[in-house]
C-alpha cells in the first residue's frame, strides 16, 4: 500500500562566516558554486533501501543567499575598524534571542512509507543529511556546518552534531605551514563516488572506506581530546590497510605515495606522523601521563597533533575520490638477474 503523508519541517543551521586563511576571491566562488551545486543535487531526493523508496525535499535557498552575502564586504558580515575592513568571525546575535547564533530555517519536507511508524523515514533522512555533510565538505572542505544545527520534524528535535572545524582547517593548513595537502573536487564528482559505494541506510561498515567515513563522522561529533586519537588511526588503518606490526611504517609509505608528498615534505610528514603514533600508542597500551585539564601546554601539543591526523584522513579520502578509487593495493614483484656470459 502506498502512503501519500508528508511531514513538513525545518532544519534550523546556525551559519557563521567562513575563517580562511587565503585569499577570499579565490574561496568565495568555489564555496559559491559548491553550495549551488548540492542544492542543484539534494533538493528533491530519493533513497531506495530494501525495495522501499524514502523521498524527501529540501529547501536551501536561504543557505545559498547568506553564503554569498557573508562574502559582501558592505553587508553585516563585514566590519569597520580604524578605516579598515575586516570579517567578523563572531557570533551573530539575533534580535530575539540574545545567546543564541542566528539560525537559518530551511524548509524540509519527508515522505512518509508507512503512516503507522514514521520512523524509518526520519531515520532515512537524517542518514541523508550526514552524507549531504560528508559530500558537501569532501568537496571543498568547511562548506557546511552542522555542529549546531536542528532538525524539527514531527514535533521532535534531532541534534546533529556534525563540525566543519576539521575540514576547514585541513584547507587553512597549507597557509599555516602545516603538513596537509587538501585538495577542492567538484560535488558532483564526490556524490558520484559517494553513491557507487551504495551505503544506502547501512548502518555498521563492511569495506574499509565504509569504517573510514564513519570513523570521521564520529570525529566530526567528538570534542578535541587524546580519546579522538583511537578513531584517527582506526580511519587511517582502514584508508591504508595496514599490515599486523607495521601499522606507522604502512601509514607513512602509502600516504607518501597517494598525497603525492614533496620529497622535502616527507620528512616533516614522517616525524608528526610518528608523534601522532607514539601517543597513540601511550594512550591505548600504558606510559600516558594524563595531565590536568588546566595543563594547556599539553592540551595544546594534543590538539595540534589530533588536527594534523584529522586533515590527512580528509585529505587522503579525498585523494581517493580524485582518482576514484576505494582502497589501495599494493603489488610486490620478484624477479632476478640474468647472467651474463663473455
Amino acid at each position: 500500500m502506498e502512503f501519500n503523508l508528508h511531514i513538513d519541517g525545518v532544519l534550523k543551521i546556525s551559519f557563521m562566516p567562513r575563517d580562511y586563511s587565503g585569499d577570499e576571491t579565490n574561496i568565495r566562488n568555489l564555496d559559491i558554486e559548491a553550495i549551488k551545486q548540492l542544492a542543484q543535487l539534494y533538493s528533491s531526493n530519493n533513497i531506495i533501501w530494501d525495495e522501499v523508496e524514502y523521498k524527501s525535499t529540501i529547501d536551501w535557498n536561504k543557505l545559498i543567499d547568506v553564503i554569498e552575502e557573508s562574502y559582501d564586504e558592505n553587508g553585516r558580515f563585514y566590519t569597520e575598524i580604524d578605516g579598515n575592513i575586516y570579517k567578523a568571525i563572531a557570533i551573530i546575535k539575533t534580535d530575539e534571542d540574545s545567546s543564541e547564533l542566528a539560525p537559518l530555517e530551511l524548509p524540509v519536507k519527508v515522505t512518509i512509507t508507512n503512516n503507522e511508524n514514521p520512523n524509518k523515514d526520519i531515520l532515512a533522512f537524517k542518514k541523508l543529511l550526514m552524507d549531504i555533510f560528508l559530500i558537501a565538505n569532501l568537496s571543498v572542505p568547511g562548506i557546511l556546518d552542522l555542529f549546531n544545527a536542528r532538525l524539527e520534524l514531527n514535533e521532535e528535535e534531532y541534534k546533529l552534531q556534525l563540525s566543519n572545524f576539521y575540514f576547514q582547517h585541513s584547507l587553512n593548513a597549507e597557509f599555516e605551514k602545516t603538513i596537509a595537502f587538501p585538495t577542492i573536487i567538484q560535488v558532483p564528482q564526490v556524490k558520484a563516488w559517494f553513491d557507487n559505494l551504495n551505503i544506502g541506510l547501512q548502518m555498521k561498515s563492511e569495506h574499509s572506506i565504509e569504517r573510514s567515513l564513519f570513523s570521521l563522522l564520529h570525529i566530526c561529533r567528538m570534542d578535541a581530546g587524546i580519546s579522538m586519537v583511537s578513531w584517527i588511526f582506526h580511519a587511517l588503518e582502514a584508508i591504508y590497510g595496514t599490515k599486523a606490526g607495521r601499522g606507522f611504517n604502512d601509514i607513512k609509505e602509502k600516504a607518501v605515495f597517494l598525497l603525492t608528498v614533496p620529497v622535502n615534505k616527507q620528512k616533516a610528514l614522517s616525524k608528526k606522523l610518528r608523534e601522532l603514533n607514539d601517543l597513540r600508542s601511550s594512550f591505548i597500551h600504558g606510559g600516558y601521563k594524563v595531565a590536568h585539564p588546566l595543563d594547556f601546554e599539553t592540551e595544546d601539543r594534543i590538539f595540534d597533533l589530533t588536527n594534523f591526523g584529522v586533515a590527512l584522513i580528509i585529505c587522503s579520502i579525498q585523494q581517493l575520490i580524485s582518482k576514484n578509487w576505494i582502497e589501495l593495493t599494493v603489488t610486490e614483484v620478484y624477479g632476478g638477474i640474468t647472467q651474463e656470459y663473455s
